[in-house]
């Protein structure tokens, strides 16, 4: 083989690898652009489940209209009354949610103002209730991103 053609085929290998390192780097970035594509999908599912679970526990409300003064028109449980259960449990129910979609959100570090609304919405469930101030109160350790929204609007609504 003469030294020109060693040459030829030391020039086509060194054609073919980069051709392939090329193609391999194309391959790296569709592969990125595509788990991109699914985590934003995934992320967008769980927005939407969670949206739908809010939505879906709203819905007590509609079955139980009797709960609705005391989640949403300040009136306070007395003792006595035949649904405190219900409304203790529903309390519950509500914090539990509230913190869960607080702890997605700080999980996938969202920005503060992505999350305003559900803030708002949360700060004014406390402001409307005194049931789910009581709910949290003494427990305040069980729950995590919620405490500081409730202490501060359970807080506004002990001075009203």
């Amino acid at each position: 083989m003469s030294p020109e053609s060693r040459e030829n085929w030391k020039l086509r290998l060194e054609i073919f690898k980069t051709i392939l390192q090329i193609i391999t780097l194309i391959s790296i970035g569709f592969a990125y652009l595509s788990y991109r594509d699914s985590v934003s999908k995934v992320d967008q599912d769980t927005y939407k489940m969670i949206a739908a679970n809010w939505n879906d526990h709203l819905a007590l409300f509609i079955e139980h209209p009797n709960l609705r003064p005391y989640f949403f028109e300040g009136r306070a449980v007395t003792p006595n009354n035949k649904d405190k259960l219900l409304i203790e449990s529903v309390a519950v129910v509500r914090l539990d949610k509230m913190d869960a979609i607080l702890t997605f959100f700080a999980q996938r570090r969202a920005p503060d103002k992505a999350i305003l609304g559900w803030k708002t919405t949360f700060a004014d469930a406390f402001r409307r209730s005194p049931a789910l101030c009581e709910a949290i109160s003494g427990v305040e350790g069980n729950y995590g991103l919620i405490v500081p929204i409730a202490q501060e609007n359970c807080t506004m609504q002990q001075t009203r």
